[in-house]
Formats: structure tokens, sequence, C-alpha cells
């Protein structure tokens, strides 16, 4: 459903929040790579930065690095939070 939502750019919040929610569910399903690229797209759509998952997304981030062990980027994302 957020593939088919995002086909339809009606609306810049509803676009962003397909891609934070795709990411979360990556995140979830241990997917730390393509949840990463799903966070990182959320960040640089209209309307994203106005969310309440925007520093949320830089946090979960920061996980995705600390979960494979990449302890440098993971301090970056989570500063950057």
């Amino acid at each position: 459903m957020f593939d088919t939502s995002n086909t339809q750019p009606i609306n810049n919040t509803i676009r962003a929040e397909c891609y934070y929610w795709k990411g979360e569910a990556f995140y979830r399903l241990s997917e730390f790579d393509s949840a990463k690229t799903y966070y990182d797209a959320f960040l640089l759509l209209p309307g994203a930065y106005s969310l309440p998952e925007y520093n949320t997304a830089n946090y979960n981030i920061g996980y995705c690095y600390f979960k494979k062990k990449d302890y440098k980027d993971a301090k970056i994302s989570f500063r950057n939070s």
C-alpha cells in the first residue's frame, strides 16, 4: 500500500510518510540497508522536515549503522537526531 500511495503525489506529507514507514518496516525486519535507503529518501522529500518522524529517521539511521557495527557513522547519525 505504501508503494501505491507513493504513485499519487497529491500531498507531499503523505508521500514522505510512505517512505518513512517503509523504512520502518524494513528496520523491523532487520533489513538495515533497505531501511536506511528509505529513511535517507524520506529526509530529502518535501514535507518531511515538518513531520515529527524527521528526527526519528536520523536516529533510526544511526541504529541501522549501529546494528551493522559501523559505529563511526552511527555516532554521526545519532548526533543529527
